[in-house]
């Protein structure tokens, strides 16, 4: 069993909102402790209440707290987490002689073409290059993008 000195002591939890009794919570309703983990470090104390996209293809979500905030489908498809984009980020840069051969899909203006949730944490993603392995905790999703008037 889990006790609450390996969860304060887990680095997982530095700076997660998190309480040793929710925590506790999730383990008597999972059969898996590490599920039971996941989801308290994923739980979040504000939830999207309207999720729009606007005429300029910018997304638009409303949070529980009334904040409202502004992304634009680049900055979501730059900070993709997807593991292939995480390593495409570290890696060095190419060469400037190479020139990048992109797809036809690539050449055309970015948009988000679906979002779909992932449990009660995230969204999936899918963009118009065809990209759409990237789930977008519930957590990033509130540190991206810009603070925007309600519409």
């Amino acid at each position: 069993m889990l006790s609450q000195q390996v969860v304060e002591n887990c680095e997982l939890f530095d700076n997660a909102p998190l309480n040793y009794e929710f925590i506790k919570d999730c383990l008597n309703n999972w059969t898996c402790p590490l599920l039971a983990i996941l989801a308290a470090y994923y739980r979040m104390p504000h939830q999207p209440t309207k999720l729009e996209l606007t005429p300029e293809h910018r997304l638009h979500i409303t949070w529980s707290d009334g904040q409202t905030r502004e992304y634009t489908p680049r900055e979501l498809r730059d900070n993709c987490p997807c593991a292939t984009c995480r390593e495409k980020r570290k890696a060095p840069p190419p060469p400037p002689t190479q020139l990048p051969i992109i797809s036809a899909a690539q050449a055309q203006p970015l948009r988000i073409t679906a979002m779909n949730p992932v449990g009660n944490y995230a969204y999936s993603i899918h963009f118009s290059d065809g990209h759409n392995t990237g789930i977008y905790t519930l957590e990033s999703l509130r540190e991206m993008g810009q603070e925007s008037q309600p519409n």
